[in-house]
Protein backbone atom coordinates (compact mmCIF):
# COMPACT_ATOMS: atom_id res chain seq x y z
CA UNK A 1 0.00 0.00 0.00
CA UNK A 2 1.04 3.42 -0.67
CA UNK A 3 1.13 6.14 1.30
CA UNK A 4 0.57 9.88 -0.14
CA UNK A 5 1.14 13.23 1.32
CA UNK A 6 -0.58 16.53 0.94
CA UNK A 7 1.97 19.61 0.22
CA UNK A 8 1.36 19.93 4.20
CA UNK A 9 1.71 16.60 5.18
CA UNK A 10 5.51 17.14 3.34
CA UNK A 11 6.07 20.41 4.83
CA UNK A 12 5.86 18.21 8.55
CA UNK A 13 7.34 15.45 7.41
CA UNK A 14 10.41 17.31 6.80
CA UNK A 15 10.24 19.40 9.97
CA UNK A 16 9.18 15.48 11.78
CA UNK A 17 12.14 13.69 10.46
CA UNK A 18 14.96 16.44 10.71
CA UNK A 19 15.32 17.46 7.13
CA UNK A 20 14.43 20.87 7.63
CA UNK A 21 14.45 22.83 10.50
CA UNK A 22 11.94 24.96 8.85
CA UNK A 23 8.29 24.86 10.62
CA UNK A 24 5.12 25.26 8.45
CA UNK A 25 4.24 28.61 7.86
CA UNK A 26 1.34 29.96 9.77
CA UNK A 27 -0.96 30.78 6.63
CA UNK A 28 -0.76 26.97 5.75
CA UNK A 29 -1.51 24.66 9.53
CA UNK A 30 -2.49 26.93 12.56
CA UNK A 31 -2.57 30.83 12.92
CA UNK A 32 -5.02 33.17 14.29
CA UNK A 33 -8.23 33.74 11.88
CA UNK A 34 -10.05 36.96 12.58
CA UNK A 35 -13.14 37.86 11.38
CA UNK A 36 -14.22 41.26 9.68
CA UNK A 37 -17.98 42.15 9.24
CA UNK A 38 -18.98 44.90 7.05
CA UNK A 39 -22.55 46.35 6.26
CA UNK A 40 -23.51 47.49 2.87
CA UNK A 41 -26.45 49.73 2.40
CA UNK A 42 -28.03 49.68 -1.16
CA UNK A 43 -29.20 52.87 -3.03
CA UNK A 44 -31.13 53.71 -6.51
CA UNK A 45 -27.90 54.89 -7.65
CA UNK A 46 -25.72 51.42 -7.53
CA UNK A 47 -24.88 50.38 -11.24
CA UNK A 48 -22.76 47.69 -12.47
CA UNK A 49 -19.02 48.63 -12.10
CA UNK A 50 -19.41 50.76 -9.13
CA UNK A 51 -17.08 49.65 -6.15
CA UNK A 52 -17.58 49.18 -2.70
CA UNK A 53 -15.12 49.11 0.35
CA UNK A 54 -15.24 46.51 2.46
CA UNK A 55 -12.38 46.59 5.13
CA UNK A 56 -8.89 47.34 5.32
CA UNK A 57 -6.34 44.61 5.58
CA UNK A 58 -2.38 44.29 6.77
CA UNK A 59 -0.19 43.01 4.02
CA UNK A 60 0.26 39.17 5.04
CA UNK A 61 -3.32 38.64 5.44
CA UNK A 62 -4.66 35.51 3.77
CA UNK A 63 -8.75 35.68 3.04
CA UNK A 64 -10.39 32.24 4.03
CA UNK A 65 -13.32 32.22 0.63
CA UNK A 66 -14.27 28.75 2.76
CA UNK A 67 -15.24 30.58 6.22
CA UNK A 68 -17.09 33.82 4.50
CA UNK A 69 -20.71 34.49 3.79
CA UNK A 70 -22.88 37.48 2.98
CA UNK A 71 -26.60 37.27 4.52
CA UNK A 72 -28.57 39.70 2.70
CA UNK A 73 -32.22 41.18 2.30
CA UNK A 74 -33.21 41.25 -1.74
CA UNK A 75 -31.44 44.09 -3.39
CA UNK A 76 -33.57 44.06 -6.50
CA UNK A 77 -34.42 42.62 -9.49
CA UNK A 78 -31.07 42.17 -10.59
CA UNK A 79 -28.07 42.73 -8.48
CA UNK A 80 -24.66 40.55 -8.44
CA UNK A 81 -21.25 41.28 -6.79
CA UNK A 82 -17.73 39.94 -7.02
CA UNK A 83 -15.37 40.15 -4.19
CA UNK A 84 -11.63 41.00 -4.36
CA UNK A 85 -8.60 43.09 -3.89
CA UNK A 86 -6.04 45.42 -5.95
CA UNK A 87 -4.35 42.47 -8.20
CA UNK A 88 -7.76 41.03 -8.52
CA UNK A 89 -11.53 42.17 -8.32
CA UNK A 90 -13.07 38.67 -8.08
CA UNK A 91 -10.20 37.20 -5.73
CA UNK A 92 -12.61 35.82 -3.08
CA UNK A 93 -15.87 35.33 -4.68
CA UNK A 94 -17.43 35.48 -8.17
CA UNK A 95 -21.01 36.68 -9.18
CA UNK A 96 -22.95 36.59 -6.03
CA UNK A 97 -26.20 37.81 -6.65
CA UNK A 98 -27.87 39.29 -3.97
CA UNK A 99 -31.40 39.18 -6.06
CA UNK A 100 -33.09 37.03 -3.36
CA UNK A 101 -32.85 37.42 0.46
CA UNK A 102 -30.74 34.66 2.06
CA UNK A 103 -27.57 33.44 3.26
CA UNK A 104 -24.73 32.58 0.61
CA UNK A 105 -20.50 31.31 1.06
CA UNK A 106 -18.11 32.66 -0.99
CA UNK A 107 -17.73 30.53 -4.62
CA UNK A 108 -15.66 30.39 -8.11
CA UNK A 109 -12.62 32.46 -6.84
CA UNK A 110 -9.28 31.24 -7.70
CA UNK A 111 -8.07 31.59 -4.01
CA UNK A 112 -10.42 28.79 -2.67
CA UNK A 113 -7.81 26.63 -4.40
CA UNK A 114 -4.44 28.58 -3.80
CA UNK A 115 -5.11 31.50 -1.00
CA UNK A 116 -2.24 34.03 -1.48
CA UNK A 117 -1.22 36.63 1.43
CA UNK A 118 -1.55 40.09 0.74
CA UNK A 119 1.23 41.74 -0.88
CA UNK A 120 0.88 44.62 0.76
CA UNK A 121 -1.86 46.35 3.51
CA UNK A 122 -4.72 47.03 1.00
CA UNK A 123 -8.82 47.12 1.21
CA UNK A 124 -10.87 44.21 0.15
CA UNK A 125 -13.65 45.55 -1.55
CA UNK A 126 -16.90 44.26 -3.82
CA UNK A 127 -17.67 45.09 -7.13
CA UNK A 128 -20.86 45.36 -8.61
CA UNK A 129 -21.23 43.24 -11.79
CA UNK A 130 -25.02 43.80 -12.72
CA UNK A 131 -27.82 46.11 -11.18
CA UNK A 132 -31.44 46.64 -12.05
CA UNK A 133 -33.92 48.13 -10.13
CA UNK A 134 -32.49 48.40 -7.31
CA UNK A 135 -34.28 48.62 -4.01
CA UNK A 136 -32.78 51.39 -1.50
CA UNK A 137 -31.66 50.74 1.96
CA UNK A 138 -31.48 47.16 1.74
CA UNK A 139 -28.80 45.28 3.81
CA UNK A 140 -26.04 42.62 3.07
CA UNK A 141 -24.03 41.73 5.98
CA UNK A 142 -20.40 40.81 4.48
CA UNK A 143 -18.27 38.61 6.56
CA UNK A 144 -14.80 37.74 6.09
CA UNK A 145 -12.57 35.53 7.56
CA UNK A 146 -8.49 35.87 7.67
CA UNK A 147 -5.69 34.78 8.84
CA UNK A 148 -3.55 36.93 10.51
CA UNK A 149 -0.20 37.53 9.33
Amino acid sequence: MTTYYSDTAELLQATLTGQSANFTPGNVLGGRIAFARSTIESNGGMVANDTIQLVFLPKGAVIVPHLCKICNESFGTTFSIKIGNEQSANAYANAISLKTAGEQSFTGASSALAPVALEKAQWVTATITEASAVIAQKKAVVWLAYIIP
